[in-house]
């Protein structure tokens, strides 16, 4: 067992005491990222969130605590969100704390197999051509689509949405390489020991936490909330709010794990 964990796991030193401490400071920040610090008040697609680094909370809780303690984290932040602050007439979905339970377990198994993936270039290949799929489908979407239905009303998709939505996206697809890039070479010049992942690992985890938690079942979770029928768009909205993520859930991960460093075993240290 102790095996298994030391190749499919990120390990810490941090006892009990630490993790349940931890867990609530993540809570409370989650909380204040994902409702305070967000851009919630968009009322006529209310099935989307521009969170300021509430995922990163929790994908953190998820790395440095464990899938339990990441689960609890997740659960805890959406309903206690939910309750202090959310002033939506659409009601609480305990569906929609299903996709934040799953953000604190998931990352936990996907950190633990990608630190096995040494190669730098491998990771940002395999970004990059996922990333480039994705940007070609909301292309695709924005390009055969004339007009969307959201909950009865009909609005228009203009020349300049087409346009400018997917060159958005291009640009924030830019900006995560441009991190990713940036702050390994930022670590390389600090020398930092004792850290689990490298930069392009941790972008990349970012990058499939993302993917397959707000992406994959997100989309659908929402759309079996909201209306099937939206499914497509709230998949294409959700693509779009995942680049932004991603670039800014490698820059906060990456300098809190550094924070972080001394609760590594030295035997979990990787060259950044």
């Amino acid at each position: 067992m102790t095996k298994f964990k030391e190749k499919f796991f990120i390990e810490t030193n941090l006892s009990l005491v630490n993790k349940i401490t931890l867990a609530g400071l993540f809570i409370a920040l989650a909380i204040i990222f994902n409702k305070i610090i967000a851009i919630n008040a968009i009322s006529f697609i209310p099935f989307l969130r521009i969170s300021f680094g509430g995922c990163a909370v929790i994908i953190l809780a998820s790395l440095l605590l464990g899938p339990l303690f990441g689960g609890v984290v997740g659960v805890f932040s959406d309903v206690f969100g939910y309750l202090i602050f959310d002033m939506s007439a659409y009601g609480y979905f305990p569906q929609i704390t299903l996709i934040y339970l799953l953000l604190g377990v998931l990352p936990s198994f996907i950190f633990g197999l990608i630190k096995n993936m040494k190669s730098k270039s491998l990771l940002l290949s395999l970004e990059c051509i996922l990333m480039s799929l994705l940007l070609i489908g909301l292309s695709l979407y924005l390009g055969l689509n004339n007009e969307v239905t959201i909950f009865g009303s009909t609005y228009s998709i203009s020349l300049w949405m087409k346009i400018v939505l997917p060159l958005v996206a291009f640009i924030l697809f830019g900006l995560i390489i441009l991190i990713t890039v940036l702050i390994d070479r930022h670590f390389a010049k600090l020398e930092s020991k004792n850290i689990p992942l490298n930069t392009y690992q941790i972008s990349f985890g970012c990058f499939i936490s993302e993917l397959v938690v707000m992406v994959g079942f997100g989309a659908y979770i929402k759309a079996l909330c909201f209306g099937l029928s939206m499914y497509l768009l709230i998949l294409a909205c959700q693509s779009l709010v995942m680049f932004f993520d991603v670039a800014l859930n490698t820059f906060i991960i990456s300098y809190v794990l550094v924070i972080f460093k001394r609760y590594y075993p030295a035997k979990v240290a990787v060259n950044s």
